[in-house]
């Protein structure tokens, strides 16, 4: 399970730490291993991250602030289109696009 900490109704950090110092000041090492409650008491709770299904190919998802309840930080996002750029076409393209609607114009083909 992964767990977020919050220190002043703020997410601070999301996963735990392998090391870390306990709210009385000692050092712990395995801090990613304590049990449930103490990490309840140090201010972690768990974390919820259950994105929305998108097309990657047409949307991304933007992360907006999580909700932070008594049990639980849930992660939230928000579905948003990505911008169609068409290429602006190159010098050659420009050209041939030229010729070709010459050639069609006067009945010459290509």
């Amino acid at each position: 399970m992964t767990y977020a900490k919050v220190e002043n109704g703020q997410v601070t950090r999301i996963g735990l730490p392998k090391t870390g110092t306990l709210s009385d000041g000692r050092t712990v090492s395995c801090y990613d291993k304590l049990p449930e409650d103490t990490l309840l008491q140090e201010g972690w709770l768990p974390y919820i991250d259950n994105p929305p299904e998108y097309d990657p190919e047409t949307q991304y998802l933007e992360v907006v602030d999580p909700t932070i309840t008594e049990n639980e930080v849930v992660a939230n996002y928000i579905v948003q289109q990505r911008e169609i750029v068409t290429p602006e076409p190159t010098l050659e393209q420009k050209i041939a696009d030229i010729q070709i609607a010459l050639a069609e114009l006067y009945g010459m083909g290509v």
